[in-house]
C-alpha cells in the first residue's frame, strides 16, 4: 500500500475486512526496506530482462500456489494491463518457462518471465512460499506490496484501483 505508513495501512485492512468478520481482525503488516545489496541484486536481474518500462509489476508465485487464485490475480492482471499499456509485468516463478508461458498466454497477458531455483528467491523477504504482486519504481524501489486473499477478488480489485491512481 504506497503512501500510507504502517499503522494506518494496518488500520485500512481492518476496515476492509470488518463487512466479513464478527470480531475485529489483528492484522500486522511487513513493511519492506531494501538494502543497497539487495537493491543492487535486484536491478540485475531486472535489467538482464532488457528495456523495461519505468513501471514494473512483479508478479510471484510458486507451483504450489493456488491454482484458482494464480489464475485469478493473472486476470486482473490482464485487466490492469488494457488500462496501463505502459507498464511492464515481470511474472517471477519456480516453474518450467514453458508452464508460465502457456498459462500467461491462454489468457492474453504480456509479460516478461523469470524462471528461478526452487530456493531462490526475487525479493529478500520472500518465505512460505507466499505469493504477492509489487510495484518498482524506476530506482528499483519496492512499493505497494500485495499479498492476495484466497476466495476474495474484491480486495485483490481494490488493490489494482489503488494502482490506477499511482501509476
Amino acid at each position: 500500500v504506497g503512501g500510507l505508513t504502517k499503522k494506518a495501512t494496518e488500520q485500512m485492512i481492518v476496515e476492509k475486512l470488518k463487512p466479513y468478520i464478527t470480531e475485529t481482525p489483528i492484522v500486522t503488516v511487513r513493511m519492506v526496506n531494501l538494502s543497497s545489496k539487495e537493491n543492487e541484486k535486484l536491478k540485475k536481474l531486472l535489467m538482464s530482462l532488457g528495456n523495461l518500462n519505468k513501471s514494473l509489476i512483479i508478479f510471484r508465485f510458486y507451483d504450489s500456489s493456488c491454482n484458482p487464485c494464480i489464475e485469478r490475480e493473472l486476470l486482473n492482471l490482464v485487466n490492469f494491463k488494457v488500462s496501463h499499456p505502459k507498464t511492464d509485468i515481470i511474472i517471477g516463478a519456480n516453474l518450467d518457462e514453458k508452464k508460465i508461458r502457456s498459462k500467461i498466454l491462454s489468457i492474453g497477458l504480456e509479460a516478461k518471465i523469470v524462471v528461478l531455483c526452487e530456493d531462490d528467491k526475487l525479493l529478500p523477504f520472500e518465505k512460505d512460499e507466499e505469493f504477492y504482486i509489487c510495484l518498482i519504481d524506476e530506482n528499483f524501489n519496492v512499493s505497494n506490496l500485495f499479498f492476495p486473499m484466497q476466495n476474495d477478488n474484491n480486495f485483490s480489485i481494490s488493490y489494482f484501483d489503488s494502482l490506477k491512481d499511482i501509476l
